[in-house]
């Protein structure tokens, strides 16, 4: 609810029509130099609010010699509630500005980039229809809720890896059970290997047999085939009149090498 309102001596001086504007019986309303600190200072239950006036001309000739950023810096300073409030519009054809019908020798991206610099500071941009509507324009942005706004956090995108593209181009798998089986084995191809196992006591969260099967004819598993990771060397061994590769790993190749060397002796004897 607006308390108060305090107008800038020099605003008065330069538009006497804004002394006749009127808030309400029960708003005081007070004439002082605000400093060059905004025109209006409106008071209010839970802000106060600051509000620089400009016409569609002067707004284009404070961005010439840079007095709009200047101000804009001064309100955002002394509120965060601070507002350019252009009493007008702004036309565009072929990229230049045009006010009131008559063409500027503005162009629309140069004078874009400067408002733009004043949102930047923190200092927004509004508009009204003419000096008539200036009153209730600031009528209501003395009303807006000046309060925590809670809002709901925006979803985020991630990327997705080439070890998940590769995995939803499987049966079955989609984007969320991709990325929840690489977080689950670590690698791409511990999460196949995992994928191609029927029979397994690991769970392996999202997948089912029925997954599994699929998995496993895309490959072309035959049923008494397994995928398998092993670290380790394939050792020669004879045993008897056959011989053979075996891989082990770097216990079992001690322990077959051992095994290999005792059948050799034995033969030998």
């Amino acid at each position: 609810m607006l308390k108060s309102v305090i107008i800038d001596s020099n605003e008065i001086a330069t538009a006497p029509w804004i002394g006749n504007l009127s808030f309400g019986d029960d708003v005081p309303v007070t004439v002082q130099s605000l400093s060059s600190i905004g025109d209006c200072w409106l008071a209010t239950d839970d802000a106060l609010v600051i509000v620089e006036r400009k016409a569609p001309m002067d707004l284009l000739a404070s961005i010439a010699d840079g007095r709009l950023v200047q101000q804009a810096a001064a309100m955002v300073g002394a509120t965060p509630w601070c507002y350019i409030l252009v009493t007008g519009y702004l036309g565009v054809r072929n990229g230049n500005i045009f006010v009131a019908g008559c063409e500027t020798n503005w162009n629309e991206r140069s004078v874009q980039g400067a408002l733009a610099d004043v949102q930047d500071l923190g200092c927004e941009i509004v508009y009204c229809e003419n000096e008539r509507a200036y009153g209730s324009a600031l009528l209501w942005l003395a009303g807006r809720d000046h309060g925590v706004k809670r809002i709901k956090a925006r979803r985020q995108a991630t990327i997705q890896s080439p070890q998940e593209t590769i995995l939803c181009s499987l049966p079955h798998i989609s984007e969320i059970r991709a990325q929840a089986l690489m977080e689950h084995h670590e690698s791409l191809a511990k999460a196949i290997v995992g994928l191609t196992k029927l029979e397994t006591d690991e769970h392996t969260p999202g997948i089912g047999r029925g997954t599994r099967r699929g998995v496993r004819t895309i490959l072309g598993l035959a049923d008494d085939e397994e995928l398998l990771i092993a670290k380790g060397h394939m050792v020669s061994v004879e045993i008897g009149d056959g011989d053979g590769m075996i891989l082990a790993d770097a216990v079992g190749y001690e322990a077959i090498t051992k095994l290999a060397k005792m059948i050799q002796e034995l033969r030998g004897q």
